[in-house]
């Protein structure tokens, strides 16, 4: 279910992008309505909140417990240094499925990663706004027996803002099969 609500979110994401910058004559179609599985016929964990608060109250009564057992147990947030937005780079990597880039991140506290593309012609274009680690690019490969280099950029995005510094280009070899 959590794939699928995803998946409907990108799609929304992108036709607002689509609404918001174009082209002006593009076709303007909704996405459809995310296709959920059936519920369970029973519910084996109907106070799931319930029992797990009263867990984690009888853990941190124990004469034993630390501040360090309940960041250990994710029971407490762990103190982490603020986020400056402005010092933000993300590190691209590249996998491959069906010889098709699979370009790889980690989020850094961003609400979401702007990706751009040079597929050979000399400049950059956007090619996704995605809130997920994790992006295939599916544009059609070189034809069979040719290869091409492709490049790839990122920025975060926080608050539908760019934020930091555009990673450093990630030049990848494509080959047509």
């Amino acid at each position: 279910m959590q794939e699928a609500a995803q998946n409907y979110t990108d799609a929304l994401f992108a036709l607002k992008r689509v609404l918001r910058d174009g082209p002006k004559n593009a076709a303007v179609n909704l996405p459809p309505l995310p296709v959920l599985p059936a519920s369970p016929a029973s519910e084996p964990f109907a106070d799931i909140f319930g029992f797990l608060g009263a867990l984690i109250s009888r853990i941190k009564k124990h004469k034993h417990y630390t501040e360090a057992i309940g960041q250990a147990l994710n029971i407490i947030a762990s103190q982490s240094p603020s986020l400056d937005p402005t010092t933000l780079q993300p590190v691209l990597s590249v996998d491959f499925q069906g010889g098709h880039p699979v370009l790889n991140w980690k989020s850094n506290g961003a609400d979401a990663l702007e990706l751009e593309a040079d597929h050979g012609v000399g400049s950059f274009s956007l090619l996704t706004i995605k809130m997920s680690p994790g992006f295939q690019d599916n544009t059609p490969l070189p034809s069979a027996g040719t290869a091409a280099i492709w490049k790839y950029r990122g920025i975060c995005r926080i608050r539908d803002e760019r934020v930091g510094h555009w990673s450093q280009v990630l030049e990848v070899v494509v080959k047509g099969v």
